[in-house]
């Protein structure tokens, strides 16, 4: 019987028939051995009149009868006393040797649906229902007690009880029995019980032929299925369901008229499991004949360690993912992807809702709920996983690759926001003694980069947000005259468009054999971009060599004359594997597959052939300090990329300083919408702990909604302990403080294109660096130290005086001039 689960503690109240309370002198699940009385036969979902048609058989194996009197049968809630029914049998509680007794509710029908014997025993409990709300038909437990509290008999289906030993019965067709082979006790209900279409309430139980799960199409091999030699058996795993397949993904809310709604399977264990006839449901708190389903293929085996992908729409599917699903079910739209029979139509709702999985004898094997879902079943602990909001896949979190299952929301709580299409890249850290060179702008990032690429024999990769530098240009342009392979993948709508340098300079490197793609959102054409923005910016030279940069590839970002542009950071990695961690994600975003990666062709862009590229170098007030340092040693590398890795990576990173933590940002805001920033929260728990915490920002007065937030957090960051200062362009020799850095005690350094706020970290595509090497990070450290100690520039007295005073002087020199030059004209005409 379906009942809805309560939310509180159950107490299992032992009421001797003289209206005391006696204490449990045996621990529930320690069952008593086979010369007692057993558990033999449960009716648990009986085909019709389910509220009066339950019953529990118990068989006598003894040479003894047994008086049942103030004996209790509990399940998974509620406990009964067991008392003799009068109404239907003659007022016996005493069982006799080899004899059988059914205990049912006061009110049972039994007697017309079944034959029961007259020499059975009747007994009732001492309620209206069976176990206070009649037996669960997906999972429960039974426990048999004595007077004095003690197991005499345990049983279970569906679900693995702590309280039962052994392994549990999967749960049974409507209208069959869990029934006990004859006088076998070993402890273990997988194993005592077996399956019967042939209910014998009061007589000895019938093995028999399994039916088939409701609404399943018939097969010929589900019919032999009894006949399968063991080595067959074997290669699927057939036994105890529990916490063996696991729903690892669902998509839900899928974005408008692309129905790719999916869920996907893992099989966590170490062995292959027989699925066969195994199914889905979106509505499983209906009876099983009711239950919409997407059935597995017969004799089909997921393997260990592999999942599938089961999609309503191949096609839309790979639309959004670039993959092609293991089945669809709801259209058939690739005749390369299998079709899954399905009963009745699943739909996931895309407000709230429930999944369920279950064996082809209707057992549970998995849950969810999630969103404002409105009904509920047994199987699942506290509220609903909340909403991923449309175009969000809601993932289960995993502890060192393995799955996290404890029946409830926190197995799916992530920091991050799941989005249909995006990479989820593990977060990895390497060891390596090799080559790095650091450099930062505008001191010497344009002769380390032109340099780089100056080398390159085979491949080029870039991953940038914006590209108007023209000298830049024309290095890539001379690569692609040596035959080197140039890729760039790019922003598709930054802020304020594509500048027109930029289509210049990429229709130029397109025209002559650069390979170009964008990041686009196309709401007429029904693309969905993976990320908000592609903002990273990094570079790859033969698959061997790894640039890392806070910059833009702009006049400003890597100037060609260091007197001028901003602050940034960048770092040349010489190493295959971390190369290989930036093509990995590289090709994941290029992937022309991918309905968002558009080909340069594609975008319309309006080139003019004549556009009067800038080459003009800008210069300044800034004096170069920083040279480029080669340095060779051992170090650890650990790529982060947003949205994977970067919060979890930035936050363990702050959790390690003991000493130092120095940041250096274009900007920082003390929230994230209305929670408070991690990263600030963070930076305040270590200062509060005694680390010094200081934190540069850029400032231009130019944004003033900007500066009110980053007062803010100064603000906040100042009363716990951290100090802040601003940089201005309007008195710095930087055009901007483009940074995106940190350094850690000294020895670990961050570089980076991720800004510190939520959009950056948890939405777009980011890449950075963490790298532990003590002469790498004081590298960086003392070109933070140095920026500290800038301030402005106050004008002293006597300058103020001048100031207000020099204009009018000049006038009056140039006056006196003209007045004297006037005399002397005067003079000479008077003269001649």
């Amino acid at each position: 019987m379906f009942r809805k689960k309560h939310y509180v503690e159950i107490v299992i109240i032992f009421c001797m028939f003289s209206g005391l309370v006696s204490q449990s002198t045996q621990e529930p699940g320690k069952a008593a051995s086979v010369e007692t009385l057993l558990i033999n036969e449960i009716m648990y979902h009986p085909t019709e009149n389910e509220n009066t048609n339950e019953w529990i058989e118990l068989y006598n194996p003894t040479a003894e009868s047994l008086d049942v009197a103030g004996w209790m049968i509990a399940d998974e809630k509620e406990t009964d006393i067991i008392q003799a029914d009068p109404e239907h049998g003659d007022g016996s509680t005493i069982i006799p040797s080899r004899g059988y007794a059914i205990i049912t509710d006061k009110g049972t029908t039994i007697d017309e649906t079944y034959d029961v014997a007259e020499n059975v025993v009747r007994l009732c409990v001492d309620d209206s229902t069976l176990c206070g709300y009649g037996l669960n038909n997906q999972q429960e437990r039974i426990i048999l007690f004595d007077q004095e509290g003690t197991t005499i008999d345990a049983v279970e289906w569906g679900e693995d009880y702590e309280e039962v030993p052994g392994a549990p019965f999967a749960s049974i067709a409507e209208g069959n029995t869990l029934a006990r082979y004859h006088e076998t006790d070993t402890d273990d209900t997988s194993i005592d019980f077996f399956e019967s279409a042939s209910p014998t309430p009061g007589a000895e139980n019938i093995q028999d032929m399994q039916e088939e799960p409701p609404g399943m199409p018939p097969s010929e091999e589900e019919i032999d299925e009894e006949e399968t030699s063991e080595e067959e058996a074997s290669e699927g795993y057939k036994g105890d369901y529990s916490s063996s397949i696991l729903i690892i993904e669902l998509y839900y809310d899928c974005h408008p008229t692309i129905n790719a709604e999916y869920v996907r399977l893992f099989n966590p264990t170490n062995r292959s499991i027989d699925v066969s006839g195994w199914y889905l449901t979106d509505k499983p708190w209906k009876q099983p004949d009711d239950r919409p389903k997407i059935f597995l293929p017969t004799q089909s085996n997921l393997s260990s360690q592999t999942s599938w992908f089961l999609t309503n729409n191949a096609s839309a599917f790979f639309w959004e993912t670039a993959l092609y699903p293991d089945f669809e079910y709801a259209v058939d739209s690739q005749p390369m992807v299998a079709q899954l029979p399905t009963y009745r139509t699943v739909s996931f709702s895309n407000t709230g809702g429930l999944v369920g999985f279950y064996t082809a004898s209707h057992a549970l094997v998995d849950l969810v709920i999630y969103g404002d879902a409105t009904e509920y079943v047994s199987g699942w602990e506290g509220p609903p996983i909340p909403s991923s909001g449309q175009g969000g896949v809601l993932k289960r979190n995993s502890i060192n690759g393995t799955p996290v299952d404890t029946d409830s929301a926190s197995d799916w709580a992530h920091q991050r926001i799941f989005h249909i299409g995006q990479s989820d890249f593990p977060l990895e850290t390497l060891s390596f003694t090799g080559e790095i060179t650091t450099f930062v702008s505008p001191d010497s990032s344009y002769e380390t980069i032109a340099n780089e690429l100056r080398n390159a024999r085979c491949s080029i990769d870039l991953n940038m947000y914006e590209f108007t530098n023209p000298f830049l240009y024309q290095e890539v342009s001379d690569a692609l005259k040596r035959n080197v392979r140039v890729r760039i993948f790019m922003e598709g709508s930054p802020i304020g468009g594509i500048d027109d340098r930029e289509i210049f300079i990429l229709s130029k490197i397109a025209s002559e054999g650069g390979l170009i793609r964008f990041l686009v959102s196309d709401q007429d054409n029904h693309v969905h971009a993976r990320y908000q923005f592609t903002h990273a910016k990094y570079l790859l030279i033969d698959n061997e060599t790894v640039i890392v940069e806070s910059c833009n590839w702009a006049k400003t970002g890597i100037p060609r004359n260091q007197s001028y542009g901003n602050r940034e950071w960048g770092i040349v990695l010489r190493n295959k594997e971390v190369a290989t961690s930036f093509l990995n994600v590289f090709e994941a975003d290029w992937n022309p597959l991918q309905s968002d990666s558009y080909p340069i062709e594609a975008m319309h862009l309006t080139f003019f052939p004549d556009f009067p590229l800038d080459y003009e170098i800008p210069t300044g007030s800034y004096l170069p300090q920083f040279p480029a340092k080669t340095i060779t040693g051992p170090c650890t590398v650990t790529p982060v990329f947003s949205p994977d890795t970067s919060e979890q990576a930035l936050l363990d990173a702050i959790d390690t300083a003991t000493r130092t933590i120095y940041v250096q940002q274009l900007y920082i805001y003390k929230d994230w919408g209305e929670t408070p920033s991690p990263l600030v929260e963070h930076l305040v728990n270590k200062s509060l702990e005694g680390v010094q915490v200081q934190v540069l920002l850029d400032y231009n007065t130019d944004y003033e909604k900007t500066n009110i937030l980053l007062e803010e957090t100064k603000t906040y960051l100042e009363t716990y302990g951290v100090s802040v200062k601003f940089i201005s362009s309007e008195w710095s020799p930087f055009t901007t403080i483009h940074n995106k850095g940190m350094i850690i005690d000294n020895t670990t350094v961050l570089i980076s294109s991720i800004n510190w706020n939520e959009q950056s970290i948890r939405k777009n595509r980011e890449a950075g660096v963490l790298v532990t090497n003590q002469e790498i990070a004081s590298y960086y450290a003392t070109v933070f130290l140095s920026d500290w100690c800038l301030e402005p520039v106050t004008a002293n007295a006597s300058d103020s005086s001048w100031a207000e005073y020099k204009y009018l002087v000049l006038i009056a020199v140039v006056v006196c001039i003209i007045l004297v030059l006037i005399a002397r004209d005067w003079r000479k005409r008077k003269w001649t």
